[in-house]
């Protein structure tokens, strides 16, 4: 684990599609504001403030060959945001600190974002965050659903 509490994969950027071939890596939309010696780009920013959550999630992603960078609030996600390139994200709604819908509210252009909740997202907490998110995804999920979001969130 590197200082900060990011994790990263070292698996290949471009996982096999269902039909053996691999998918092209598209750029991040997020840019970040950290000049040369920043840490390298994600293909995806886990923010969840459940050890055990994060971990499932990130090992799901990683062999999927995507490289993941964690964090454990929205305080720590917008510091990551600051400084690294994020292609996509998955954010937990409810954590301590800065949650998961008042964090995407300060980001002006948030990567796509896949939002994750054991709650159910009411419609005023939905129309706040038009348009900063990609797909709300109900826990617990299956593997298989988070993979084809965060697919379609990288553009694959």
């Amino acid at each position: 684990m590197q200082s900060g509490g990011t994790v990263q994969s070292r698996r290949p950027l471009a996982p096999a599609r269902s039909d053996g071939t691999l998918s092209a890596r598209l750029r991040p939309q997020h840019e970040p504001t950290g000049g040369p010696g920043s840490p390298p780009a994600v293909d995806v920013l886990v923010v969840d403030d459940e050890d055990s959550v994060r971990s499932s999630i990130c090992e799901i992603l990683d062999t999927a060959g995507l490289t993941t960078g964690e964090a454990s609030d929205g305080e720590h996600a917008l510091q990551e945001l600051s400084h690294r390139r994020v292609g996509a994200m998955v954010v937990d709604v409810r954590m301590p600190r800065l949650d998961g819908i008042t964090m995407l509210q300060r980001l002006s252009h948030p990567p796509p974002t896949i939002l994750v909740s054991a709650y159910v997202i009411d419609d005023e907490d939905r129309e706040r965050l038009s348009g900063k998110v990609l797909a709300y995804l109900q826990k617990p999920f299956r593997p298989q659903e988070l993979l084809r979001l965060v697919s379609d969130a990288l553009g694959r």
